[in-house]
């Protein structure tokens, strides 16, 4: 699932600067979680209007209520409208980037 997202992302942002990663429960093998694939995606030059249409354009939705503590929040949702994502959108010098590090670097299992 997380492939799926991480191709969709690259595509969509081809003519930005950008890093995907697969974060949170479900980014650790063996681990018991939701079926929920958690996104870190990172953009140069930072979020801004174009990056919302363009997410939105890739079939995601904008939860602009709910946005993270920095950057900004997406969801996306299967045809029984069940959440299956959630994107981090941050700006490429945003610290929250790092916070997210521990989590990838986590032994399988």
């Amino acid at each position: 699932m997380f492939r799926q997202h991480a191709e969709v992302l690259r595509h969509t942002f081809a003519d930005r600067e950008v890093e995907v990663e697969h974060v949170g429960p479900t980014a650790v093998a063996g681990l018991v979680a939701e079926p929920v694939v958690d996104v870190a995606v990172r953009l140069a030059p930072a979020a801004d209007e174009n990056v919302i249409l363009a997410l939105e354009g890739a079939g995601y939705v904008s939860e602009r209520s709910r946005e993270a503590d920095s950057g900004l929040r997406f969801v996306a949702e299967d045809q029984s409208h069940r959440r299956i994502a959630q994107l981090y959108v941050l700006a490429w010098d945003d610290p929250q980037w790092e916070r997210y590090a521990p989590v990838q670097g986590l032994p399988p299992g």
